[in-house]
């Protein structure tokens, strides 16, 4: 038995009890069907779902997403496409409907999946206290490993064969406290050329922006990142500081993709859109876009920092 399906039958157990009050309950039926979704059965998770929307107040957003989760795991795209988001600016809402929109041809998919025009990468700004990009990633790669004090991955989290450093531009150590002096410039360009537009994107764009969440991960050797999307951001991140040598190694090891989503469907979406890491590079892009990363072989380990912006 798989790991969805055993959790599940636990959960199905645990719901069966009596005496659970609805603020319990419904919660508990919402993660029953995204488990019933992962183990396949994706009209037992739209039987929890619906259960849950009965018993939930109306709009409750917990129970709006194990119903859309619930309807793509049980291939029913056109539906799950009608729905509405309850809160407009949460990007996992926005990946889910986009996904419904992929999923049934519909081409509102690729105006907010404009790789060309929301997607960018360029290099970090080298801080004033070095003299070269190269001797400042060689201090920040340093200190990151020191800031790191997990070997472990965390649960919840899309990091696997790694582990994660939350809030990291904290640690306030020489090269780590530049960082946000490094990607100033690349984040203000990305903000100027993307403009104004009508879509949940750029009609969020006021030109300034402000930090809601950093963190650093340190994938081994096999690992990588599950596809995910950031539910409280507006601009996701991913910049490089140490990468292994199967990045170069003529396939797209280490990579990171976007467009394949991580979700239960029925059926495969894959990948549509790569970037190919270099040290010193920030990738910025649409939190709400699926994004994940290529597993990597080889003896090296793999150096990040990214972080979440919104609005300022």
């Amino acid at each position: 038995m798989n790991a969805p399906a055993e959790a599940l039958m636990l959960m199905r157990a645990l719901i069966s009890g009596q005496g659970l009050s609805p603020a319990l309950r419904v919660p508990m039926l919402g993660y029953a069907a995204y488990l019933a979704g992962d183990a396949g059965d994706g009209q037992g998770a739209l039987s929890f779902a619906t259960e849950a929307l009965q018993l939930a107040q109306p709009g409750d957003p917990g129970a709006l997403e194990a119903e859309v989760r619930a309807l793509l795991a049980a291939g029913a795209y056109e539906k799950a496409a009608r729905l509405l988001a309850a809160n407009p600016q949460n990007q996992r809402y926005i990946a889910f409907q986009t996904t419904a929109w992929r999923l049934i041809g519909d081409p509102r998919y690729g105006a907010l999946y404009d790789y060309q025009r929301f997607v960018k990468a360029a290099p970090i700004s080298v801080p004033a206290a070095w003299p070269t990009l190269e001797a400042y990633l060689a201090d920040l790669v340093l200190e990151l490993k020191q800031a790191h004090p997990f070997k472990a991955q965390p649960f919840g989290h899309s990091v696997r064969l790694g582990s994660q450093r939350s809030d990291v531009l904290s640690v306030q150590t020489r090269a780590i406290a530049a960082f946000p002096e490094a990607i100033s410039k690349p984040v203000s360009d990305f903000m100027e050329r993307l403009g104004a537009g009508p879509d949940p994107f750029r009609s969020r764009n006021r030109e300034s922006a402000q930090m809601i969440g950093n963190w650093s991960v340190w994938l081994r050797p096999g690992g990588h990142h599950a596809d995910h999307v950031h539910p409280d951001g507006w601009i996701s991140s991913a910049c490089y500081i140490e990468l292994p040598a199967a990045v170069s190694a003529g396939g797209r090891e280490g990579w990171l993709r976007f467009g394949k989503p991580g979700l239960p469907l029925g059926r495969d979406l894959p990948a549509e859109h790569w970037i190919k890491p270099e040290p010193g590079l920030l990738a910025l892009f649409p939190s709400y876009m699926w994004h994940g990363t290529e597993k990597f072989s080889g003896t090296d380990p793999r150096l990040t920092v990214a972080f979440d912006l919104v609005p300022s």
